[in-house]
């Protein structure tokens, strides 16, 4: 499975090809992603394959929302909420299924393949086309198993965070051409991609009708169901870049245009005690705008390359499921606030080219959260995070390159106390990424 925060739809970017070398100023078939106005930088056949390894490991310590309930069950008769609500058999149920620690640890490989060819046309021009397969965003994962729960009817083995997040697998794939333009005289070039673009969704959480995490209600009747959604959809996304080489310096910028996709497909609904239920669902899910640059000047063996990228998030404002009713009027089937926020975030990278055929590099980033404290959940769980790599270029031949970095995410504690969703996921998040990324590079 991809590895990679995930609900209804991730907001998580996994473009990690390249390891520490990834940027608007690479060459090659990493260009393709990266920058499509380098593709015809160098003449030649080209070809890239990358992989990136991902172990993820997080922690969610839920909160009690035990005395939600009470607003739940209002309209029950009071005297029999009052003994519910009093009963401490049933605070004791609901805190050893629903609070508490809830953990999951996932490892995964990601793909990403190009390939194209550059040549001169003409004596003040150069172009190049390349073609690739890529996942850009996505996510995947099941939550460990809580063995320690009541053996009540409810499934509160699935763990506190289950509604949230039981298991949930999203796949967004690239399909990508691209074209570059190079001015050899001044350095400058100018590049396009259009890329079609498959996304599928599948996933699974716990859900009551009222949407509470109660496992019984005050009439001892099962009260707690399941929801599983799987949906598909595919649209075409579009790219443009910018190259300027100037002796020892370089620079990229890239803007990826906004899309979206509605994943459509069935919608199972069990609720408590109630009869299943299948209808036709679909959600909504834009993908932000994004703009990304890249600066790099190189004295003597020493070359410095800093990064920015500014990511249009905010275009999320939910990732509700939805249906269309038999009078044409949209039903949100299940609510899902999501709020989020723009970010800019920062890397910079040091190199030193030790020979011809070995440089190593470090690098230092800084990553802001695009989920507010209040939509946090476990399924999208996102902090403030510290970027670190270390990497190296090992050059076999002329035309024979391999790229490795090892990275790692220091995310810190992000902790939600007004949350928004229901039931509430008020609690403690926690998580940490580590990346091993391998890129073979070859030119002919």
């Amino acid at each position: 499975m991809w590895c990679a925060s995930s609900s209804w739809a991730s907001g998580i970017t996994l473009a990690k090809y390249g390891g520490i070398h990834g940027h608007p100023n690479v060459d090659g078939g990493l260009s393709l992603y990266w920058n499509p106005a380098r593709l015809g930088v160098e003449p030649g056949f080209f070809v890239s394959l990358d992989a990136t390894g991902i172990r993820r490991a997080a922690e969610y310590d839920r909160a009690s929302a035990f005395e939600e309930l009470r607003h739940a069950f209002r309209s029950e008769d009071p005297d029999v909420l009052e003994a519910y609500m009093n009963d401490p058999q049933v605070r004791e149920e609901y805190e050893r299924s629903n609070v508490g620690l809830a953990t999951t640890s996932t490892v995964a490989v990601l793909p990403y393949g190009a390939f194209g060819y550059a040549r001169e046309l003409g004596s003040h021009l150069q172009g190049g086309l390349a073609f690739g397969l890529y996942p850009a965003f996505g996510g995947g994962g099941s939550w460990d198993r809580n063995l320690d729960a009541p053996a009540s009817p409810g499934g509160a083995v699935d763990g506190p965070q289950r509604w949230a997040s039981i298991s949930s697998n999203l796949m967004v794939l690239h399909y990508t051409t691209g074209v570059g333009l190079t001015v050899p005289r001044y350095g400058a070039s100018l590049g396009f991609s259009a890329s079609y673009v498959t996304s599928e969704l599948e996933t699974v959480r716990a859900r009551n009708a009222n949407r509470s995490d109660a496992i019984v209600n005050p009439r001892g009747q099962l009260e707690e169901g399941r929801i599983w959604f799987n949906g598909s959809d595919s649209t075409w996304a579009f790219t443009v870049a910018a190259a300027l080489d100037a002796g020892n310096i370089r620079a990229g910028a890239v803007y990826r245009f906004r899309h979206s996709v509605r994943m459509t497909g069935p919608l199972d609904i069990a609720f408590g005690v109630a009869n299943p239920e299948r209808t036709n669902a679909f959600v909504d899910f834009p993908f932000p705008d994004v703009f990304e640059t890249s600066l790099s000047a190189s004295v003597g063996r020493l070359t410095l390359t800093g990064i920015t990228n500014f990511t249009q998030w905010s275009l999320i404002r939910d990732n509700d499921a939805q249906t269309i009713t038999p009078a044409g009027d949209i039903e949100r089937l299940l609510l899902i606030p999501r709020n989020l926020r723009n970010t800019f975030s920062m890397r910079g990278l040091a190199e030193w080219r030790f020979s011809d055929r070995l440089e190593v590099g470090v690098m230092l980033g800084l990553d802001p959260s695009a989920v507010p404290e209040e939509t946090l959940d476990p399924g999208l769980s996102d902090a403030f995070k510290i970027q670190t790599g270390l990497g190296a270029r090992i050059r076999f031949t002329d035309g024979l390159r391999l790229n490795t970095s090892l990275m790692h995410d220091f995310f810190f504690e992000a902790e939600s106390t007004n949350s928004l969703h229901e039931p509430r996921l008020n609690g403690t998040y926690r998580d940490v990424r580590t990346y091993l990324n391998l890129s073979l590079e070859a030119r002919l």
